[in-house]
């Protein structure tokens, strides 16, 4: 392989396992994420767990108890609402580390290999030329021939092949 693509593959390598590391850390602190939210009247109050499931409900004073059964619902229907609207906006700010400029929008390249760093770099074009087309041709005799049931996914190819090639 040439030295320009080892240095393309340790700085994809990198970026991989950077978009790995916040990943993981997004989702440890969505795991742990909870919300709590009040009544307008300050009566109660709700807390809802990272799934929105509510997992704690406190009355504050005695007053629920001159409420009638469907207002005393509606209230900690609505509390709780509040509470799960809440964990969403939390939610969307622990993954907006994650977002890119192509991520959230629409995406104008041909392949994944096209989010990779270096793929619109015209230096690179062989390179990604190579993993676009799975590192042969399809009129490459050392191809096995396609899969049945019409799966055309690129087939693996040896370094030992790929070094042949090269040399």
């Amino acid at each position: 392989m040439k030295p320009s693509n080892e240095a393309l593959l340790r700085e994809i390598q990198a970026d991989f396992e950077r978009t790995r590391d916040t990943f993981l850390e997004v989702q440890r602190s969505i795991g742990s994420l909870e919300s709590t939210a009040e009544s307008p009247d300050r009566m109660m109050s709700v807390t809802v767990d990272a799934q929105g499931q509510l997992s704690s409900l406190t009355f504050r004073g005695t007053g629920y108890r001159s409420m009638g059964p469907a207002q005393l619902a509606d209230l900690i229907v609505s509390t709780v609402r509040r509470a799960q609207c809440d964990l969403q906006t939390k939610a969307q700010a622990a993954v907006a580390p994650m977002l890119t400029d192509g991520a959230a929008g629409t995406f104008d390249g041909d392949s994944l290999w096209d989010l990779l760093p270096g793929s619109d770099d015209p230096a690179n074009a062989e390179f990604f030329k190579s993993l676009r087309g799975g590192f042969g041709t399809e009129d490459d005799a050392a191809a096995p021939p396609p899969r049945r049931g019409g799966d055309s996914r690129p087939t693996r190819r040896t370094k030992s092949a790929l070094d042949d090639e090269e040399g």
